[in-house]
């Protein structure tokens, strides 16, 4: 909030420099607070989301987040044009880093977007290509509503979790399941591998404590044999 109230802050007082109300801009200059953590989304709080009977559109577009480590901006104006259900890819261009990322779709996202597929094909009536999140008049959701419906969802479950956590905890399934870090980066989309290292650190640093206990019961059984 702090954050938005500052760049809402620099807007105004550059108009009002403009019209010569004001000699200088007061927040020039003035650093945004960093933001917290972003958190991952626990088993509980996926499998809660999903035993709540969500909406058809907020339950398509956690899948595509939780699957897919893709920014809610780019999911809410994906278009069925750019899904392959035979081939089971998404090609995205992502629209903060312009990167064209083919994402393999999993299962579960897969079987989702079969039964949301529209009968009458991937273009409306004036030949416009159909979104796959799209509203009654056939616009795309609004990323901000969007997330925070879900949010608000949450909370009330108990969870206090964000639509973008979805995108870390994407990166942390795929760390778990012993990707490297440059294919997760082919995923997520991330330009530099050490954003997709902030993703992940929690699972690096799980491993490296899993693995000082092995050794040290490795340890505590060579020196106590046969007990």
């Amino acid at each position: 909030m702090a954050g938005m109230f500052l760049a809402a802050s620099s807007v105004m007082f550059s108009w009002a420099l403009r019209r010569r109300w004001l000699s200088i801009n007061p927040a020039k200059g003035v650093k945004r607070p960093k933001l917290g953590a972003i958190s991952k989304w626990p088993d509980r709080a996926i499998k809660d989301f999903l035993g709540s009977d969500p909406p058809q559109h907020l339950k398509l577009a956690f899948l595509m987040g939780l699957h897919t480590a893709q920014r809610l901006g780019d999911i809410v104006r994906a278009k069925w044009v750019e899904i392959d259900l035979v081939k089971g890819l998404w090609t995205v261009t992502q629209s903060k880093t312009k990167m064209v990322v083919a994402v393999p779709l999993a299962h579960e996202l897969r079987d989702a977007l079969i039964m949301r597929m529209p009968i009458e094909g991937v273009q409306d009536g004036s030949g416009g290509e159909v979104y796959v999140l799209s509203r009654a008049d056939g616009k795309p959701h609004n990323a901000r509503l969007l997330s925070g419906e879900i949010s608000a969802r949450m909370r009330g479950l108990g969870h206090k979790v964000t639509f973008h956590g979805l995108r870390k905890t994407a990166a942390i399934r795929l760390a778990e399941a012993g990707c490297s870090v440059s294919e997760i980066a082919a995923i997520t989309g991330h330009k530099t591998l050490a954003m997709v290292q902030l993703y992940t650190r929690e699972v690096d640093r799980s491993k490296l404590a899993q693995h000082a206990m092995e050794k040290l019961n490795a340890q505590e059984n060579s020196s106590h044999p046969g007990t």
